[in-house]
């Protein structure tokens, strides 16, 4: 979706976020601390710097106007409208919430700094005498933006593109740039500090107020999160497999898609998203609709979509298989209705139809209302709290329409075309599935009340039986003293085997795990 490459940009503004520590001026350790972590940053990344890194220090609210600045430059006004729209008919955002102040605040929480590639600089809080452990470990990993731009220029597509209409393929990009740059961060943790640096580094980590990226709504968090986690995870793979080397020429051939990203094995292989084209129905929604947006839904935005009703597991296993779409967004004037349309293909028809399977689910809960075929159209239909989801299949592509117009979903259907039957086995083999389900619950519950049954007439059997020994226990009790008992039962009849019936009396050793010399599994913290 475009939003990612907004949401990739701000990611990486984002990635320095140092403690400001205000002094009364500028501490000259600072520069030289930067020139130190710059020559360890080449020694770690086998690069030289080819030019001198241009430091500017600004204040907070500078700093802070600049990141807005450049934001803004990259996200019209009205485009924040139009993405909140679809944030929340998606349900990747919840009514009322506003999507451009959920950005600023994210935007500005404890920023300190960043790289500019389009200027070449790297900006810093100003008043700082000296850079904390912390602040050296994220330096790291901006001083290694600033080699990348040097050597492979990210103020270039696919690294930064205002105009991109492929906001999966930039977000895959930038998890090349910021694993990179984070891998190296952690090995720079590693090399160059002190044991007494890093308690101090954990001890700052520990400290931070992260309560904004915390309550974040889920998509756009994950979001964030993406480039850094597995960017992390596919740079990794890169290195393990060619080495730095292998990171270099990653640079010139990124991953085209956040499938690739995902499934390193696929950027090995070269599988490249297929190039889609969805039907266009604006001409078929009536007056007032028009295009808002196009663009392309990734196998990341799939399962994100999935997730908002599914199980992560079950989302996963439906997104496996992307293998390219496009999506278009409508509005009507007036902000009274909302459409987006995705044409979806899959590696072949069988993860078309395990999708399908799951988006049928994920519909029926997110309209909250059962399904139904239409075979005349060819089309799956929801309709419920406010939505309507439709859903047709034709070998291994599916199309998608979600709006809050039932009309315009309608029409939209219509115009796109029919699918074939497939949707109706599927829905028929579910609801059977579901009367199976349920007949399987009812004689589970017969099976229960069987053994329920069974069971209290066992007990009263055993209590029988309880009151019988008793009974003879208490003629015993007034036998003569001199008549001999039976072997094994002390005086009173009570056994002597452990397994007599009473209270029950656990050993020292058992009851303290560690009187026996036992000891609990280390529960240390989590790394």
């Amino acid at each position: 979706m475009r939003l990612l490459r907004t949401l990739a940009v701000l990611a990486a503004a984002m990635c320095l976020a140092l403690p400001a520590a205000p002094s009364e001026a500028q501490g000259p350790e600072v520069l030289e601390t930067v020139k130190r972590v710059e020559r360890e940053v080449e020694e770690l990344r086998k690069l030289d710097f080819l030019d001198e890194v241009e430091v500017r220090f600004l204040t907070r609210s500078e700093l802070e106007d600049k990141l807005i600045e450049d934001l803004n430059e990259d996200y019209a006004p009205g485009e924040w409208e139009r993405d909140e729209g679809l944030l929340e008919l998606l349900g990747f955002l919840e009514k009322g919430q506003d999507f451009y102040t959920i950005m600023l605040e994210l935007l500005t929480e404890q920023i300190s700094g960043f790289y500019a590639p389009d200027e070449k600089y790297l900006a810093l809080i100003a008043g700082e005498e000296r850079v904390s452990p912390y602040g050296r470990m994220v330096l790291a990993h901006e001083l290694t933006h600033a080699l990348q731009d040097q050597h492979f220029h990210l103020d270039r597509p696919p690294y930064h593109d205002p105009d991109s209409s492929n906001g999966d393929a930039d977000l895959a990009a930038a998890s090349l740039v910021e694993g990179d740059a984070t891998i190296l961060m952690y090995e720079y943790t590693s090399k160059f500090m002190t044991m007494g640096e890093m308690r101090e580094l954990q001890r700052e980590y520990e400290g931070f107020d992260t309560d904004k990226i915390d309550k974040a709504p889920r998509y756009i968090r994950n979001s964030l999160l993406f480039p850094y986690e597995q960017g992390e995870a596919l740079v990794q793979r890169i290195k393990r497999r060619s080495g730095l080397a292998g990171i270099d020429e990653a640079f010139a051939r990124p991953p085209a898609s956040t499938e690739q990203v995902m499934h390193p094995e696929k950027y090995f292989s070269g599988e490249e998203p297929l190039v889609v084209e969805c039907p266009d129905v604006a001409g078929s929604l009536g007056e007032g609709w028009k295009l808002d947006d196009a663009d392309v839904m990734g196998e990341f935005d799939v399962k994100e979509l999935l997730m908002n009703e599914v199980a992560q597991a079950d989302a996963a296993r439906a997104a496996e298989g992307w293998g390219g779409c496009q999506y278009r967004y409508y509005t009507r004037s007036g902000g009274e209705g909302r459409l987006l349309v995705v044409d979806l293909r899959w590696d072949d028809p069988q993860e078309a139809e395990e999708f399908a399977a799951i988006f049928a689910d994920y519909a029926s809960r997110f309209c909250e209302a059962g399904g139904s075929f239409d075979a005349q159209r060819g089309w799956a239909h929801w309709k419920g709290a406010g939505r309507v989801a439709g859903l047709s299949v034709e070998g291994d592509r599916s199309l998608i329409v979600i709006s809050d117009d039932e009309g315009a979903c309608v029409l939209a259907e219509a115009a796109m075309g029919g699918g074939s039957a497939l949707l109706e086995d599927l829905m028929e083999r579910e609801e059977g599935a579901s009367d199976e389900s349920g007949k399987g619950d009812s004689d589970s519950s017969d099976a229960r009340t069987v053994l329920v049954l069974a069971a209290v007439a066992a007990l009263f059997i055993l209590g029988v039986a309880l009151m019988l020994v008793m009974f003879l226990m208490m003629r015993r009790e007034r036998e003569p003293s001199g008549l001999p008992h039976g072997g094994g039962f002390t005086q009173g009849g009570i056994p002597e085997s452990p397994t007599a019936i009473g209270p029950m009396r656990i050993p020292r050793e058992a009851a303290d795990p560690q009187s026996a010399g036992e000891r609990s599994p280390d529960g240390g913290p989590y790394a």
